[in-house]
């Protein structure tokens, strides 16, 4: 087990950069803890959406379901495992 190197502020979100194991795009991520992802909750995501325009925009939260907001593609924590 690794400790944990960075200390993670409550109910705050963090966003992860990288690319595709398949190299064809960008993934951009924002982690929220959550249970009600809605467009005034992902507006630092949707902000990058110009610097990053060729990216695939993924919200991952503790929501029951999916749901599509704009470019962004919310998922639940589990599903997101599954699906990236």
């Amino acid at each position: 087990m690794f400790p944990r190197s960075i200390q993670l502020p409550e109910r705050q979100s963090f966003f992860l950069f990288g690319p595709r194991a398949t190299g064809k795009s960008t993934l951009v991520h924002e982690i929220k803890s959550t249970h009600d992802i809605r467009p005034d909750k992902v507006r630092g995501l949707l902000a990058m959406e110009s610097a990053f325009a060729e990216a695939e925009l993924f919200c991952v939260s503790q929501d029951p379901g999916p749901q599509q907001i704009g470019p962004i593609r919310a998922l639940p924590w589990e599903m997101a495992l599954e699906v990236l």
